[in-house]
């Protein structure tokens, strides 16, 4: 998903689960967005939660 696409279906402070080992349920937290998504020069769209110190990849989030 691109930060556009993101952004474009989540506001800021939408809640998610966040995991910071995608796919590891051990991993999860409840978060929710700070910011607007942004991309990385690498392409990637990272976005800043609650709890969790700079960007984190929109792939590792799950809506709730």
């Amino acid at each position: 998903m691109t930060a556009q696409q993101f952004n474009d279906k989540y506001p800021v402070g939408a809640p998610f689960t966040y995991f910071s080992i995608k796919g590891m349920p051990s991993t999860a937290k409840d978060v929710e967005t700070t910011s607007e998504a942004w991309e990385l020069g690498s392409g990637d769209a990272v976005v800043k939660v609650t709890g969790v110190s700079g960007g984190v990849s929109v792939e590792h989030l799950e809506a709730k």
